[in-house]
């Protein structure tokens, strides 16, 4: 989660996004913290976290090679120098513990502790698309029951889903 600093009238002081946007954020020169989901009922938030993988495929031909790819690529130096090159926080936890001069790398590694892998399904677009047209309605909107265009909103998915 990414709370820019947003400053002045008819400004929203949040904006839930992931790390993707936080170049952005950066250029246009707003102040970035990174904060934990706020829960929206009585179960902890459980925010969907992106992740990078890699796999041997069955067919390879050098199952060894492969494995010692996939190890080379979960050891702490690997993960570090990753980091270095890209700013994505790395997957190995003793690597992101090593860095302690990013607070918005190490904000996201906290908000995503509690987090779920994102299915990695086509069927997400609809998510996001209902998802997204909801939120903007709850926002522009403020006086409609937002119970009520959730529970739409996951009616929806469900249907889009179930249909597809």
């Amino acid at each position: 989660m990414v709370v820019p600093a947003y400053r002045g009238a008819g400004r929203s002081p949040f904006v839930l996004t992931g790390p993707w946007n936080v170049p952005t954020f950066l250029d246009a020169g707003l102040d970035v913290t990174v904060l934990p989901v706020p829960s929206a009922g009585p179960e902890p938030a459980q925010p969907f976290v992106g992740v990078q993988m890699a796999f041997i495929a069955r067919s390879t031909p050098d199952e060894v090679s492969a494995g010692a790819l996939l190890d080379h690529l979960a050891d702490h130096e690997t993960q570090t120098a990753l980091y270095e090159a890209t700013g994505r926080a790395p997957a190995l936890t003793s690597a992101v513990d090593a860095i302690s001069d990013d607070p918005v790398v190490r904000g996201f590694a906290e908000a995503g502790a509690e987090g779920a892998p994102m299915p990695a399904i086509p069927q997400m677009s609809v998510v996001w698309a209902f998802w997204g047209g909801t939120q903007i309605a709850i926002i522009g909107e403020p006086d409609g029951d937002v119970h009520d265009r959730w529970d739409a909103m996951v009616a929806g998915i469900e249907g889009a889903i179930l249909d597809s």
